[in-house]
């Protein structure tokens, strides 16, 4: 059994438009409340007003877990600022990241090189099992589903599904297909949360780009938390990043972090 509700609306950072989101799930397979910080889409350039708004709102925070969905860096010029800037945001926590579409396209190795330095570990079709605050946690982190040729079903089989919560990493929702695929062949357990990024939140939401947006891509998932149907799938929580592509800008779309907090179910 899992039960979810939103502690708030979103709360603004007082240093920036940055965002900070909130929400909770309860779950039968979490033993005490854990929280998880997720991260996406940072899509570095430069050392700017953004990235340090970024540390001082992450320095604030208390979490368990600090996990990042894709999309690290744009400028590859700047990758030993970049891998300062990771090292400054790292926390004495687990840390788990997967990779985006736009990792593939510079140096994938470099940047997962990057990561490990600041304590993060890449997953690329890797299972992961460990305890947080006395939970069983297993990680799956699935490459790019758009860009790499390995599968869910390569990172995450029956033999490695154990018995505590089971968290998806995947740059992009589309990872659904994947584990739908897988369950209708094997003994799958319930994949209770997925945390993926990618689209922006459509980075600038207007009505007239909204239309055009949602025509031209078929997003089912722009942004925010869904309830999946499905045997397999739980919940997909789809964040709206911190960076920009293509057009450098967003509008009706703020950068946000998302803190999640996962807690034994109340029996009162």
């Amino acid at each position: 059994m899992i039960t979810i509700s939103f502690l708030t609306a979103p709360v603004p950072s007082p240093n920036s438009r940055l965002e900070l989101e909130k929400f909770e799930l309860e779950s039968e397979k979490i033993s005490e409340p854990l929280q998880i910080l997720h991260l996406s889409d940072l899509h570095f350039t430069r050392w700017g007003r953004l990235e340090d708004k970024l540390l001082a709102e992450v320095a604030g925070l208390e979490f368990d877990l600090m996990v990042m969905t894709g999309d690290y860096i744009d400028n590859m010029r700047n990758f030993d600022k970049f891998r300062t800037f990771l090292q400054q945001l790292s926390r004495q926590v687990p840390a788990f990241a997967v990779p985006g579409n736009h990792d593939y396209r510079y140096d994938l190795d470099k940047i997962g090189r990057g990561l490990s330095g600041a304590g993060i570990r890449l997953l690329r079709n890797e299972h992961v099992e460990l305890k947080v605050s006395g939970s069983s946690i297993n990680i799956v982190g699935v490459g790019c589903p758009r860009m790499d040729r390995h599968r869910f079903a390569h990172a995450c089989t029956p033999k490695k599904s154990g018995s505590g919560f089971n968290l998806v990493l995947s740059h992009t929702y589309q990872v659904i297909e994947q584990i739908e695929e897988m369950g209708r062949t094997h003994s799958l357990p319930r994949q209770e949360l997925i945390l993926a990024g990618d689209t922006h939140g459509r980075q600038v939401d207007l009505p007239v780009v909204r239309f055009f947006f949602d025509l031209i891509y078929q997003e089912d998932f722009v942004s925010g938390l869904f309830e999946l149907e499905g045997e397999n799938l739980g919940h997909l929580y789809v964040n709206r990043g911190l960076g920009v592509s293509a057009v450098p800008l967003r509008i009706n779309c703020p950068p946000e972090i998302t803190l999640i907090e996962l807690k034994p179910v109340d029996r009162d």
